[in-house]
């Protein structure tokens, strides 16, 4: 059998406090012009502006966590909480 490919893609993973329920949700891609992507770009990766971009920068993809979810099993709804804080003081 020929090995296939796919891309692998940010998802968030939450368990739903009611039913138990293991859900999946997308992040949301944020629309930005050139400028402000390249500014995201250089903060997220400590690079100075006077510092050359890698050929490949504009591969970059700025996403937020959605504001809300919903379990897919028992249809509750909770407002979505953003822990990367938390892992980033580790």
């Amino acid at each position: 059998m020929e090995d296939r490919e796919v891309e692998l893609r940010t998802a968030f993973y939450w368990r739903c406090e009611d039913c138990g329920f293991d859900n999946f949700d997308l992040p949301h891609k944020l629309d930005l012009d050139e400028g402000q992507l390249e500014d995201a770009y250089r903060d997220m990766n400590d690079i100075e502006d006077f510092q050359e971009l890698p050929a490949d920068w504009r591969n970059f993809e700025v996403c937020q966590i959605p504001a809300k979810v919903t379990c897919e099993q028992c249809g509750s709804t909770f407002l979505a909480v953003d822990d990367t804080n938390e892992i980033d003081d580790l």
